[in-house]
């Protein structure tokens, strides 16, 4: 079946009133199957759409609202404006809470609409995305998805089933390459400050951006270490053919890379075809805290828009407006404060407003999940000290010219 008119009809005819659809991630977009959704949800009342990572076309951002709504933890920047704009919804929920609560039943998804990788018999290679697409196939009552024999095949414990789906629909044209924001103005001095952080083979979490292209230098001329995490980038090549990242992450297995999601350029998807150092899989296992914990000195390395003088970190909005989302920021702090680390770095200022401030607007990680904090001024180690010794300790590592006004306020 490789008429995009034919996914309609099969949709028109699968969906019922008032279903929960999951579409897959944003690196890996079913766009064409998502421009059927977009022509037959609004003949259905109460249709709701869940995607996690946005930041594809964004042509349901676009399209959300009388007709289906959207609803991600993730918004890009078409979805923020749409959830500012009434006509989508922000999920207040981390990427390992959704992925635990599909696998249980507690999240009902009716349908799914995927981009898979190329088919081998029954099955697909997962392409670039498994986060939570993988438990909600056990779950879904239909699935429809596109087959895409340019995907890279990203090893993986298991290939996709396809025996249970309902709509193929084929390409060959692969993903899209991205490009990253501009390099932090402070780069070199922040990687120096987060490689103090970072204990020896540490196992990491370094996402994806501007943070995550630091890791390369911070960490130079170190080894031993692995990567488990939620997203990686072209940033990766660099981390193993430099021989940082050189150990499994798993006794046994021979992925020193595992992630749930890839999105990077042309260059980073080939290099991830058939590469043994690297493996998908579902967010039911990248994003557990229990399992992350468990690994050989977990550390955590995210960013945020603000920090206050307790530790508590924002990644949400600043000023009442929504700038970002929660992903699997939660999820791996809480992994790296029971093990190696959660750390969170960030500029002491951004578009010439602090980023260290006497209290958050909105706390997306809880000061309990945060154990060191860096700007370009250097390190706030939390971990042991009272909400007192925090405060002296963030003041330390805010923009000079915020300092007088912080120590105002815990004064007040």
């Amino acid at each position: 079946m490789n008429d995009p008119a034919d996914a309609a009809d099969r949709l028109a005819a699968l969906l019922r009133p008032h279903d929960t659809i999951l579409v897959s991630n944003g690196t890996a977009e079913p766009d064409r199957l998502i421009a059927a959704l977009i022509d037959v949800a609004g003949a259905m009342p109460g249709i709701r759409v869940i995607q996690i990572t946005t930041s594809g076309q964004e042509r349901l951002a676009e399209a959300s609202g009388p007709g289906f709504r959207l609803a991600t933890p993730s918004p890009g920047r078409k979805t923020r404006a749409a959830i500012n704009e009434g006509r989508a919804e922000l999920l207040p929920e981390s990427l390992g809470v959704m992925a635990q609560q599909i696998d249980r039943g507690e999240l009902r998804i009716d349908g799914v609409l995927s981009r898979l990788g190329p088919p081998h018999h029954d099955s697909a290679h997962p392409g670039v995305a498994m986060d939570i697409t993988i438990p909600a196939l056990a779950q879904a009552r239909f699935h429809m998805t596109e087959l895409d024999a340019g995907l890279p095949r990203v090893p993986a414990r298991r290939l996709v089933d396809l025996q249970r789906c309902d709509f193929r629909l084929h390409r060959d044209d692969g993903p899209e390459a991205y490009s990253e924001r501009p390099p932090l103005g402070l780069g070199a001095v922040l990687a120096g400050h987060i490689a103090e952080c970072i204990a020896p083979r540490a196992t990491l979490e370094v996402g994806l951006g501007r943070l995550a292209a630091l890791m390369p230098a911070a960490l130079k001329g170190r080894s031993g270490h692995a990567i488990s995490t939620g997203l990686i980038g072209d940033e990766i090549i660099a981390l193993v053919e430099a021989g940082i990242v050189d150990r499994p992450v798993i006794v046994g297995e021979p992925a020193m890379v595992v992630t749930a999601v890839i999105r990077g350029s042309h260059e980073l998807y080939r290099w991830v075809d058939g590469n043994g150092a690297v493996r998908l899989a579902d967010a039911v296992e990248t994003h557990n805290p229990a399992h992350l914990a468990r690994l050989h000195r977990f550390t955590a390395l995210n960013g945020a828009l603000q920090v206050d003088l307790a530790g508590n970190a924002n990644s949400l909005a600043v000023g009442g407006r929504l700038l970002g989302g929660l992903g699997g920021a939660i999820d791996f702090a809480t992994a790296g404060s029971y093990a190696g680390g959660s750390i969170v770095a960030l500029e002491s200022r951004a578009g010439g407003f602090p980023s260290i401030v006497p209290m958050v607007e909105r706390v997306t990680l809880p000061c309990t999940f945060v154990t060191h904090v860096v700007t370009e001024y250097g390190v706030a180690r939390l971990r042991g000290l009272s909400l007192t010794e925090r405060a002296a300790a963030m003041i330390a590592i805010a923009h000079p010219d915020d300092r007088d006004d912080l120590r105002g306020a815990v004064r007040r």
